[in-house]
Order: C-alpha cells, then structure tokens, then sequence
C-alpha cells in the first residue's frame, strides 16, 4: 500500500469538506422545488471584471479553489510556481492573487515581497495559503504585506466569502485629504489594509483636482488645509453636479457646535 504525504491529505481533506458540504446542500434540497438561483451580487455587477490569479503547487486544491470561484463568475487562472506567476503577471493585472506560501523555486513570501517592491503592484491584494503546523508561516502571513491568510485545511466556501469581501472593497476608492502627514498615511494604511483603493491629497487645491478627476467614492477630509481649506473643498463638490452626491467625512480638531453645523451644513456626512 501506499501512504499519503501531509500536503495530499491536506488537498484530499479540502476536497471531502467540499464534497460534504456538496452532499448535504443535495439532502437539503431533495423534495423541494425547485427555485430560482440566489442572487450574487458579484455576478450582477459584470464578473468579466473580476480576476484571481491562484498561485500553488498542488494541483487538485488550485483546480477546486478554481472551480468555486469561476462558479461565482470570476475570471480565474491557475499557476504552479512563482516564476511561472511572474511571467503571468507582466502580461496582466489581476484583482486578487491567492498565494501559497511553500513552492518550490520562488517561495510565496519572495513572490509577495517582489510584488510590494513593484509600484504596478503594491495595491493588488494577496491571499496567503499556509499549512496548519507551520506556525513559522502563519506568524509571518500575519506580518506580511498579505491581506489575509487561510490555514490548510480549509472549506473552500471560506475561501471564496473572503475573496469576494475583498473584491466587494476593491472596487471603491477613498480619497483622504489631510496635511497631517501621521494620520493621513495612519488612515491610508488602514483603509488599504482592508481592500480599498486610495489618493491622497495633503492641501485643498490638490483635493478637489483629484475630486473633480477621479470621482472617489469616499472622501475623507481635514477642514484645516493650505491652498484651499475643508469647507471650500466641500462647497465645491455640493455645488458641481458630478461631485454632489459623494460621501464626505469631516475630520478636524475644530470641535465646537458651530464649527460642527458649518461642516453638516455644508454637506458632510459625518463630523470627527
């Protein structure tokens, strides 16, 4: 007889979660009729926009992480190496990129690092893969530029609800408007950190340019900026009908009522 590796019986244990999942999903539905599919918001908002690029090793698990996600209509191609990765990706640019950590050749940990250093990549966002008893990879996937890591095993369902909150964030762009630059590069990071495309812009004449260009879906603005402050930035946007209708977040030290009302009334949506 034979016997199986660690990393098959991780490959295999994904497959009979899904295929377990598969059987009762079928027990579930057996005798009742038959509906019309649940929505998915991914799928209605045009999926031909959407890529994943899976970069593993193991072939079974990349195919069925694959599968799942060409299921919820996102474009999904499978590499098995870093290198090879690499070459995919001077031909285009993904969405998101699922990484397994041990390969051979190019480990995912030198993959990441070389898409941070590259400014045409830095903002993609990367999904660690790491074995369950290397606590040496999962300290560093929590540590890394990654913006998250799934231990194998997993359920491939679980992979695939956080793909899609990522792809949900990616879409939209906040623009933070502040000169102080510790919060400004503070907020940057944080927003990043959770999938969202950002601008910055550290005076008012600059912000409004970006505003009045980009359309961001957020902005987050100081009241007190050079060029241009907060107030006028956003008198400008009420009044142009491209800009009017987009969010803005007041954030200033100018606490007092009236200052507070000024900003309200100005049309922000909230006050900090």
């Amino acid at each position: 007889y034979d016997v199986m590796s660690d990393r098959d019986f991780q490959s295999f244990e994904a497959m009979a979660l899904e295929f377990r999942r598969t059987c009762q999903r079928s027990i579930e539905m057996s005798g009742v009729r038959a509906t019309a599919p649940a929505r998915n918001p991914m799928t209605e908002k045009s999926p031909s926009q959407y890529s994943v690029l899976v970069v593993d090793d193991d072939e079974d698990l990349s195919n069925l992480i694959a599968l799942k996600l060409k299921g919820r209509g996102i474009q999904t191609e499978s590499v098995r190496n870093g290198d090879t990765a690499l070459k995919i990706l001077t031909l285009k640019k993904p969405d998101l990129v699922i990484l397994d950590i041990m390969m051979p050749g190019m480990n995912g940990h030198e993959l990441l690092r070389r898409l941070k250093q590259d400014p045409e990549f830095v903002s993609v966002p990367v999904i660690m893969l790491t074995g369950k008893t290397a606590d040496k990879n999962v300290n560093s996937a929590q540590h890394s530029d990654a913006m998250d890591y799934i231990v194998k095993p997993f359920d491939t369902e679980q992979l695939v609800e956080k793909v899609l909150k990522i792809l949900d964030s990616v879409r939209h762009t906040i623009l933070i408007a502040d000169n102080d630059t510790f919060i400004a590069q503070l907020l940057e990071s944080k927003y990043r950190n959770e999938g969202y495309k950002t601008l910055m812009a550290d005076n008012g004449v600059k912000a409004w340019n970006i505003i009045y260009k980009d359309k961001p879906d957020l902005v987050v603005l100081d009241m007190l900026m050079p060029g241009m402050d907060g107030l006028s930035v956003l008198q400008n946007m009420r009044a142009d009908q491209s800009t009017k209708n987009i969010p803005v977040i007041v954030v200033t030290t100018r606490n007092e009522s009236e200052h507070v009302k000024e900003g309200i009334d100005a049309g922000a949506q909230e006050y900090l």
